[in-house]
């Protein structure tokens, strides 16, 4: 069996770590079982036996972000962390 822990926010996924922590719920799945691919991407339930993919929850997560306003503060948030790249790698990069 696979053992990790997860956080949960009523049903939904919101972290996975693989050692106990306080508020975390402990987890194990077979082994041939894989871990499902985004599942840290906020729309995965946890029904206390398995992970079940919600497509509305991944609907409301697409449209926050493909909103003009995220669009543009997501490009300045890469051009503040390339900024911070070249004074730290003294334009390395």
């Amino acid at each position: 069996m696979k053992i990790f822990f997860i956080k949960l926010d009523t049903d939904i996924v919101r972290d996975v770590i693989d050692y106990a922590h306080e508020g975390y719920t402990e987890v194990s799945i077979p082994e041939d079982v894989p871990t499902p691919p985004g599942l840290l991407g906020g729309f995965y339930r946890w029904n206390g036996t398995e992970f079940i993919y919600d497509q509305s929850l991944k609907d409301e997560i697409n449209k926050v972000t493909s909103h003009p306003e995220y669009i543009e503060l997501n490009r300045k948030y890469e051009l503040l962390q390339k900024a911070m790249d070249d004074m730290i790698l003294g334009g390395a990069l």
